[in-house]
């Protein structure tokens, strides 16, 4: 009884000394003075700027632009959570880029705020995703033979496109006229052409070169290499060190080298970064100084894997075994997780690739053939597929979220925070009827390729053919209200007890 007794009286003393702690609080909270250091902390301009900036919102605005950081700090985060809810439920804007008169869709780049395709007829459409998704700024190349695009590129300066005949057509990124530069005379079909700036590089079977820019009128050939085998795949690097003009790694056979520019003419060397006899490369990526390059297996021996290089000191970092009927079809660094590296499969397989653990992180299958695209974030991934579908799955569930379908395969898959560009191209570039003494206009839109663009930065938009009601949240009366009505069709909702 006495035990008891005490520790009752322990515990009274610690209820008492609780609450006496919450009065104190309580009053001190009233205090005038700790009220006045609240109210300056919350009106403190330079605290909510260096809050919102260490958030990453409005990294480029000064402290002058804002008037009320705080409210601007709050309507960035709802703003980031909207568009989050976007991205899940399939909100916004899509757009078909589309350009009738210029046949069946070839190919297709974007890069620089702009989507760059060529058609069958020669032609090349470039769109402006920043100002207008209209009608598309076309550049005539003015062929005496009819020739399909086979190849596009798009850089800051210039924008280059290769024809079916060899030819390789160069333009002015900022002005709409005649091309600038005209590279032909090839011996094979160019099967790679890329844009750096001011920099067209060209890849023709075994031949690798560069050309640079000087001025409109005047080029100079800085790379001019032959490799052993023809190359599949041209990435550019950037200038890493001291180089005139980008590093880009090419893939040939089952090889990789790091091709470096030089300042005479048609100079350059080529550096061996990867070689496994017998074992194709069959997909390239770069990032960051990193190189990453999917191998083929070679019989029940030892399966495919994906190698990772640092392009610097051109030493592995990392290996990464697979089974032996795998084959990576592409690869896709994360920036937002640089320990991570997304790789789609022919089996139809997404797999992320954790770089600490030397396995995968996760494996999803949405795809009934090869995986051709992929992006990821830290919580959202999109993959393209060769019989033309396009999902996007939750990482932190693992789920798939939506889905959508095209009659193409997908070619060109870039993905930003606000929005996803899918281009499906076709692999027939001449169907029945539409031969080159035919109209093109005659193709049927089935079989012309869709280039698909989906923006999530509106909050209130809606998809064509949808009506803005069936778009409505529930915190809209209007929608409220309708939402109910089609859960429960046969009840009478009284406006008395729901929204109005």
């Amino acid at each position: 009884m006495e035990e008891s007794l005490e520790g009752f009286r322990t515990r009274w003393r610690r209820e008492l000394k609780r609450k006496h702690d919450v009065k104190e609080h309580a009053e001190r909270a009233t205090d005038p003075q700790v009220s006045r250091n609240w109210k300056l902390l919350a009106e403190d301009n330079l605290l909510w700027f260096r809050l919102c900036l260490n958030e990453g919102y409005l990294k480029d605005c000064a402290l002058e632009d804002w008037s009320c950081w705080k409210r601007a700090l709050r309507d960035e985060r709802q703003r980031a959570q909207q568009l989050t809810v976007n991205w899940r439920t399939r909100t916004g804007i899509a757009t078909k880029l589309t350009y009738d008169a210029g046949g069946v869709l070839c190919a297709a780049h974007a890069s620089h705020g702009m989507v760059t395709a060529g058609y069958s007829t020669g032609d090349v459409a470039v769109w402006d995703t920043s100002s207008n998704l209209g009608a598309p700024h076309i550049f005539d190349a003015n062929m005496e033979q009819n020739s399909f695009v086979t190849q596009v590129s798009v850089g800051s300066m210039v924008i280059a496109a290769a024809y079916e005949n060899g030819t390789v057509l160069v333009w002015d990124s900022h002005k709409m006229g005649q091309p600038v530069h005209k590279i032909e005379h090839l011996s094979n079909p160019p099967s790679t052409v890329l844009v750096d700036g001011g920099v067209v590089a060209v890849a023709s079977g075994c031949q690798i070169w560069a050309e640079t820019m000087i001025s409109e009128d005047r080029w100079c050939g800085t790379l001019n290499r032959s490799l052993p085998q023809p190359v599949s795949f041209v990435r550019s690097l950037g200038s890493i060190t001291d180089t005139v003009g980008p590093i880009l790694a090419a893939a040939a056979g089952d090889s990789v080298f790091l091709c470096r520019c030089s300042t005479r003419e048609n100079g350059g060397t080529e550096l061996p970064l990867h070689c496994v006899y017998g074992k194709p490369v069959s997909c390239l990526e770069v990032s960051g100084g990193r190189v990453a390059c999917g191998i083929r297996s070679s019989g029940w021996a030892e399966g495919s894997a994906v190698m990772l290089y640092c392009a610097d000191s051109r030493r592995q970092l990392v290996r990464f075994g697979g089974a032996a009927t795998t084959e990576y079809t592409s690869l896709g660094f994360v920036a937002s997780t640089p320990q991570w590296i997304v790789a789609g499969s022919r089996e139809g397989y997404l797999r992320g690739l954790d770089l600490r653990a030397h396995q995968p992180a996760f494996s999803l299958r949405g795809h009934q053939l090869a995986v051709t695209a992929v992006y990821a974030d830290e919580d959202k991934a999109v993959s393209g597929g060769e019989e033309g579908l396009l999902v996007v799955w939750d990482l932190r569930a693992c789920t798939k979220l939506w889905e959508s379908r095209s009659w193409h395969p997908i070619r060109l898959l870039q993905c930003t925070d606000t929005s996803i560009l899918v281009a499906h191209i076709p692999q027939d570039k001449r169907p029945h009827g539409a031969g080159l003494s035919d109209d093109d206009l005659t193709v049927h839109r089935r079989l012309r390729g869709t280039i698909d663009h989906f923006d999530f930065s509106e909050t209130h938009a809606q998809f064509d053919g949808v009506l803005p009601i069936c778009c409505s949240t529930y915190e809209d009366p209007c929608g409220y209200n309708y939402n109910v009505n089609l859960a429960t069709p046969f009840d009478q909702l009284q406006q008395s007890l729901i929204f109005s």
